[in-house]
């Protein structure tokens, strides 16, 4: 797999963001049970945690992808960082409202972030090289997101489940949130490779929706996802 150097520095730069945003969407698991605790939640309520965070991308995916289609995949990078890091100032933030809607919502803008970050990154990936080995690439580099999801229970556990106040959620999502301004700001004053004249695909949504194959897939990913959050979200509490 041959690429150009300025591809393999973009591919870098994409694979820290995956990276980030598979260690913050890892992080729930270590919040729910601190929050569980924090406002003496029952299961159903605790659970509305990665409710909250995972239907994002499902309201969010669509309108996303519109969003890069027309302002480019970089900017849509950078305003993904961007509305990631709100979110993550506003989980600090209502530690100190101490209001439970107010983590949700927050969980909500940062999972909003984090899915305009993969609507934009995930193609870019693609285009990055030889079409051929577009597959191989993009498995490489959804490992780091992987990596992300290793490290986060690591660190999380350590250091906000070290107390049964919510000051410990403070200093590290504080300090997410600065690493994210700072990549989003980054990542807008390099040169990243462009790709605005590559022909588009006018297929409808309509046609799209007529695929069995999507449709199964999606409802495949569906399922696993959720299986795989319920489980590490429970076994942790």
């Amino acid at each position: 797999m041959t690429l150009k150097s300025s591809h393999s520095k973009s591919l870098v730069i994409i694979a820290s963001l995956f990276f980030l945003f598979g260690f913050i969407t890892c992080m729930n698991d270590v919040l729910m049970p601190h929050l569980k605790g924090a406002f003496t939640l029952n299961w159903r309520e605790a659970a509305l945690i990665q409710f909250s965070f995972f239907s994002a991308f499902f309201l969010t995916s669509i309108p996303a992808s519109y969003f890069c289609e027309r302002v480019g995949y970089q900017t849509g990078m950078c305003l993904g960082l961007g509305v990631a890091a709100i979110g993550t100032f506003g989980l600090m933030g209502a530690t100190y409202w101490l209001t439970y809607a107010f983590f949700l919502v927050s969980l909500l803008v940062l999972a909003s972030g984090i899915t305009l970050i993969q609507v934009a990154a995930n193609p870019y990936v693609i285009l990055l090289g030889d079409a051929k080995t577009s597959s191989s690439r993009l498995t490489v580099i959804q490992a780091f997101n992987s990596l992300g999801t290793t490290v986060a229970p690591l660190v999380g556990s350590t250091v906000i489940l070290s107390t049964t106040t919510l000051d410990s959620i403070r200093a590290p999502y504080f300090l997410m949130g600065i690493l994210l301004v700072i990549l989003s700001l980054f990542i807008f004053s390099i040169k990243l490779p462009k790709f605005c004249n590559q022909e588009k695909d006018e297929t409808s949504w309509s046609e799209i929706l007529k695929n069995r194959r999507l449709l199964l897939g999606a409802l495949a990913i569906f399922t696993y996802v959720g299986a795989e959050v319920s489980l590490g979200s429970y076994m942790v509490g």
